[in-house]
């Protein structure tokens, strides 16, 4: 296994990411009913000890700005390095990688 979960921010049960590439949106992975989300949203692949994400979907992914929260879209068939921490995703998941602390996005 990679180290990288997704954990719901409400305390539900954990997912982990394997080695290479895993398509999230809309189904029963996350748990994701909202018909914004397509059913092939994004996909998350973890590279060694990295972690990044692609949008392929035409209705936008967002990142949360650390410096002051506003939420930046990210391009579409473009990879984008996610560092450990929270990320919301839809039902507020969070990415979190079982070596490295916990930091909180904003």
């Amino acid at each position: 296994m990679s180290g990288f979960q997704l954990v719901p921010a409400d305390g539900g049960c954990p997912v982990t990411l394997p080695r290479g590439e895993t398509v999230i949106g809309r189904g029963p992975l996350l748990g994701i009913t909202d018909k914004r989300v397509s059913r092939k949203h994004a996909v998350l692949e973890v590279v060694g000890d990295q972690l990044r994400i692609k949008p392929v979907h035409v209705n936008p992914c967002f990142l949360q700005s650390s410096e002051n929260g506003d939420l930046l879209p990210l391009e579409t068939h473009e990879w984008h390095s996610l560092n450990p921490g929270y990320y919301p995703i839809s039902k507020l998941w969070r990415e979190r990688a079982s070596s490295v602390a916990d930091t909180k996005i904003r």
